[in-house]
């Protein structure tokens, strides 16, 4: 399952650019040693706002949860951004095989031929 996290930071009084930079580069790096984060994103979208989107992967949605919160404090961590004000603003969920239809991108998987005629 992968899933889609988005979090907003207040980064009132702290240097856009040089956030900016320094979490893209962090995400990269823990993309190369971390099955579980499979994207990073990190866009200002106000004066003080940063908006970072991970796109997180796991077994199920409770490892996904699990897996975001951990590299999300790992990041912040880092990036000495323990104490802004980091609010969770959204989560999607990506279809995958067994949420599509047929005309949506699954692969019609057709029955084997029975190999015992059924009873007359």
């Amino acid at each position: 399952m992968i899933q889609l996290y988005t979090w907003e930071l207040d980064l009132d009084g702290h240097d856009m650019a040089g956030v900016q930079e320094y979490l893209q580069s962090m995400g990269k790096g823990i993309m190369a040693h971390s099955a579980f984060l499979r994207d990073v994103h990190i866009v200002p979208f106000n004066d003080t706002f940063l908006r970072v989107t991970m796109r997180v992967f796991g077994k199920d949605r409770w490892a996904c949860q699990g897996h975001a919160r951990q590299l999300a404090e790992k990041m912040l961590q880092e990036g000495m951004l323990r104490s802004v004000p980091a609010v969770h603003t959204e989560t999607v969920t990506e279809p995958n095989r067994w949420q599509l239809k047929d005309g949506e991108g699954r692969t019609p998987r057709p029955r084997p031929p029975r190999t015992t005629p059924l009873p007359q």
